[in-house]
């Protein structure tokens, strides 16, 4: 895995903690999207930041799901929640 920012670290832990408190499980696949996105100019691969997401679930004890919705009007059904969960409200 390439360096990765303090940013996109402290990122990672508050979006899977807040995930977590919000939802009660946390969407490996959408979070990380979600902030692969947000974070698009420091060019992390998506897997490692799927894998930064999963550490930190497992770290505060959250459970995972992989799903993967194949549009955000099917991803708004399944999370309840309107398209900034995709980060698109505060991408850079």
């Amino acid at each position: 895995m390439r360096p990765i920012s303090q940013l996109l670290a402290d990122d990672v832990a508050a979006t899977v903690r807040a995930e977590y408190l919000e939802v009660g499980i946390v969407n490996v696949s959408t979070l990380s999207e979600a902030l692969r996105l947000r974070h698009e100019r420091e060019n992390v691969a998506l897997e490692d930041i799927a894998e930064m997401v999963m550490d930190q679930a497992q770290i505060i004890g959250a459970p995972m799901e992989f799903y993967t919705p194949r549009t955000e009007a099917e991803a708004d059904r399944v999370n309840g929640r309107k398209h900034s969960a995709f980060g698109r409200a505060n991408s850079l």
